[in-house]
């Protein structure tokens, strides 16, 4: 005897009395059973077609499953159906749609919670037990309930079930399934179309940034050069037109510097030149490149070091760079007179660096994705605070080169942020 497939369970309602035909009762005659089986794949497949047509061309899959349930709902003898979505935002399953529940008892099911850091069988068989006993509480009989996971990622779970039917048929079932799995290419199709016209946008307003950033300088440059025509050799407009000019080459160095970086990044050209070096030269070595910048703001900057020093194997320069990035960061976007700190302190077998601020700190929509490339360009031409807003996408990529890992933190706007940065210690010294 062939196993049921593991989604389906049976519950142990009892099978209602079936009433004797009654006398004189027309019978199907057998070629009639037969032609209705042999019609029965088709009407199947001509199920799956049409969820197929409709689900991908949809802009909103979800909004379509009422629909599609009621395509199903009397081939397959349905009563009930449920539809979770995944919440990134609240890192648990939503009650998106469904059908048959009992009046008023969705308000203590819309929300099931699920363990991000379990495997993805853990998880099929988590979100499985959940919904089945949330069917089977609805008076199901029977239930096929089916996780949808594209790649490691949870899509969601659709179920469904019957108060009639004591079982499902596998081929009924297989087209629950084939259902579920249509769903999930949808979603899957819905999520690489968005990130397709997010980082095409991204790409456009890092592209005007880029305009703009370029455009302050070379202006600047033209004025300086414009005073070195009328200075008729006068001491103090040169010496002032030469500072004008440096300053901007300056910038453009910069500005070119990122992003060669971000192309050595891209095409994996960028290396290390690692030695072993003490955490204390690596953090003296970005404030000093940062310094300009924090008192240009008047900011008070607090640097606390480990109890120990601490030994570490990394390119100094590479290293330097992420942390001065940092340390920008929080200059640029902390009001005038503001407070930075910098720490770092052991960790078992790591180290943990801290760069604080208060400054405008960062909005929720925006913390998920802040160390991607271009999202710091996603601002106004006439908010921005300078640079190219590719610094933290280097960032992050220096510090996973060097076997790290790098985290954003902040409660809102308004509300400061801060940056840590996890590396693995070499050794540490004794003093």
């Amino acid at each position: 005897m062939n196993e049921r497939p593991w989604h389906q369970i049976r519950t142990t309602t009892p099978l209602p009395a079936v009433a004797p035909r009654e006398e004189g009762a027309r019978s199907i005659p057998v070629s009639d059973e037969r032609e209705s089986a042999r019609r029965q794949p088709d009407t199947r497949r001509k199920l799956l077609w049409n969820a197929a047509s409709i689900l991908l061309t949809a802009d909103e899959p979800d909004a379509l499953l009422d629909e599609l349930y009621e395509m199903l709902r009397v081939p397959l003898g349905l009563d009930l159906y449920v539809w979770y979505a995944f919440d990134d935002h609240a890192g648990a399953l939503k009650l998106v749609s469904f059908s048959g529940l009992p009046e008023g008892s969705t308000s203590e099911i819309v929300r099931l919670d699920v363990r991000a850091d379990a495997d993805a069988s853990v998880v099929s068989t988590d979100v499985v037990d959940h919904t089945s006993s949330i069917l089977t509480a609805a008076g199901a009989r029977s239930c096929s309930c089916h996780p949808l996971i594209a790649g490691s990622r949870l899509v969601g779970v659709l179920g469904f079930a019957s108060r009639t039917r004591d079982d499902f048929e596998p081929d009924d079932i297989e087209v629950m399934h084939a259902l579920s799995h249509q769903v999930t290419i949808a979603h899957q199709c819905l999520r690489v179309v968005s990130n397709l016209r997010d980082q095409d946008g991204r790409k456009d307003e890092f592209l005007a940034t880029l305009s703009h950033e370029l455009r302050t300088p070379l202006s600047a440059m033209r004025n300086g050069l414009q005073l070195l025509r009328l200075s008729n050799n006068d001491p103090a407009m040169l010496l002032h037109a030469r500072s004008i000019l440096d300053r901007q080459v300056q910038q453009m160095v910069r500005l070119v510097d990122d992003l060669l970086d971000v192309s050595r990044i891209n095409s994996n050209r960028l290396e290390l030149r690692k030695e072993w070096v003490e955490l204390a030269t690596v953090l003296k070595n970005a404030v000093e490149t940062s310094r300009p910048a924090i008192e240009a703001a008047h900011h008070e900057l607090t640097v606390t070091l480990p109890a120990l020093p601490v030994l570490l194997d990394a390119d100094p320069v590479r290293l330097a760079q992420a942390l001065s990035n940092l340390l920008n960061n929080a200059a640029k976007y902390t009001e005038a007179g503001g407070h930075i700190s910098l720490s770092a302190e052991q960790e078992g077998d790591r180290v943990v660096i801290s760069v604080r601020d208060s400054g405008i700190g960062i909005p929720a929509e925006t913390l998920r994705h802040v160390f991607g490339m271009f999202v710091q360009a996603r601002q106004s031409v006439a908010r921005s605070q300078g640079g190219l807003g590719i610094g933290l996408s280097v960032v992050r990529r220096l510090v996973e080169m060097h076997g790290g890992s790098v985290e954003a933190r902040s409660e809102g706007t308004g509300k400061g942020s801060e940056f840590i940065i996890r590396l693995p210690i070499l050794v540490l010294l004794e003093e």
